[in-house]
């Protein structure tokens, strides 16, 4: 099982192999290449640049069916916030306060596919990341349920049922900081000019692009009053898929 250990070392970006080519149609490139084109953006959680985040998506009727276009019947439970490439690390380390020891490894393959295109297949694995989990802050449309319209999300004020998240003043303690471990696998199509993307350019605006993708998370830290939790983050989906693929945020207390 994953699970989250506390470091001290300042973030450290591990390249698995150096760039090389290993065909005549496909080249290796350090993962540090891939995660210095993230964050272009810091409009979500202001001024921590911006990261995917991961949501539950739920039928107030019960079932999957809403899940499908037009998107207007679906709404939005617990969402999770994981820094699989260290950004809000980054973020936290400028500010003056203490490391979580994120580390990152993983690999780039670039393979021509011709038409001055590229597929790109990307593998990350973060330990020691930073991770938030918040609720909407009103229990609306499911009776019992904390879900609501997916236009009402607000990272930077909904309520935290776990850990905290890096952009408060002072910066949070370790104390206060869920950690845990990620994996994501990507693969994707781009120009050949550009094989490199920031994940929040490709999701918004080059979803059809993405040919595959799976995220799995583990994290646990404190929860409101003082209990301990832990969060599981699942999520595979493709871009050609026609239906809403939400991801799968289990929550639970696990002690005092």
């Amino acid at each position: 099982m994953l699970h989250a250990t506390l470091g001290r070392c300042v973030l450290v970006i591990v390249c698995v192999a150096l760039a090389g080519t290993l065909n005549a149609q496909t080249t290796k490139l350090p993962i540090a290449d891939f995660l210095a084109v993230q964050g272009e953006s810091s409009l979500f959680l202001y001024p921590v640049k911006d990261y995917l985040g991961w949501g539950q998506g739920l039928c107030p009727s019960g079932g999957l069916s809403c899940l499908k276009p037009p998107y207007t019947d679906y709404c939005v439970g617990y969402i999770a916030g994981v820094d699989y490439a260290g950004l809000a690390e980054k973020y936290i380390a400028d500010s003056g306060g203490p490391s979580s020891g994120t580390v990152m490894e993983g690999s780039v393959l670039v393979q021509d596919i011709g038409n001055n295109r590229v597929e790109v297949t990307v593998s990350l694995h973060t330990r020691n990341a930073l991770t938030f989990v918040m609720e909407p802050p009103q229990k609306q449309v499911i009776p019992g349920t904390s879900c609501t319209s997916p236009a009402n999300v607000d990272f930077a004020t909904w309520p935290l049922v776990l850990g905290a998240r890096a952009n408060t003043v002072p910066p949070p303690s370790l104390a206060q900081r869920a950690l845990g471990e990620s994996i994501f696998h990507i693969k994707y199509q781009a120009a050949k000019d550009k094989p490199l993307m920031d994940l929040m350019d490709l999701f918004f605006n080059h979803y059809t692009d993405i040919r595959e993708y799976s995220f799995h998370a583990v994290a646990d830290g404190p929860m409101p009053g003082g209990a301990r939790g832990k969060v599981t983050v699942q999520q595979a989906g493709t871009g050609s898929r026609a239906n809403l693929q939400p991801a799968i945020v289990n929550l639970r207390q696990t002690g005092k």
